[in-house]
């Protein structure tokens, strides 16, 4: 991978991490300069981090929006780019990132009678029909 996408690719992570931190934290300041409480579960409430304050809490609403649509934005560039590597590129990048490898000779042995569609009607009539062709005729 050439130095300006490796670049580009850890930027990224750093991007999306740092945006996945900030966020909430300003959503938690933002709830509670306007007085909101923010309840996690029956009776647990976290403590207001910043004093009742309108202004503050217009200030926050607005970065609070602007960060969202930043990490929307490098999601959607950083999927992009691992759609670019899968599809376009096919340099080997993108199965090495994924967990769900897949292994070619699992997939290239595979015969009719091995794959299995989903379990809907169509799908056991596919069975059905497998099996009958692997009985032997009397």
């Amino acid at each position: 991978m050439p130095a300006l996408q490796r670049f580009a690719a850890h930027a990224s992570h750093v991007v999306l991490y740092a945006l996945m931190f900030a966020l909430p934290l300003v959503g938690w300041g933002m709830l509670s300069a306007a007085r909101y409480p923010i309840v996690d579960y029956g009776p647990l409430e976290l403590p207001p981090i910043l004093p009742h304050d309108a202004a503050l809490y217009a200030a926050l609403r607005t970065a609070h929006m602007v960060l969202a649509f930043l990490l929307f934005a490098a999601f959607l560039a950083h999927f992009a780019a691992a759609l670019m590597h899968a599809l376009i590129h096919r340099d080997g990048i993108f199965p090495s990132r994924v967990s769900w490898k897949a292994r070619a000779g699992n997939l290239a042995a595979a015969t009719e009678n091995e794959v299995r569609p989903a379990r809907t009607l169509e799908g056991y009539h596919h069975r059905r029909r497998a099996q009958a062709r692997r009985r032997p005729r009397a």
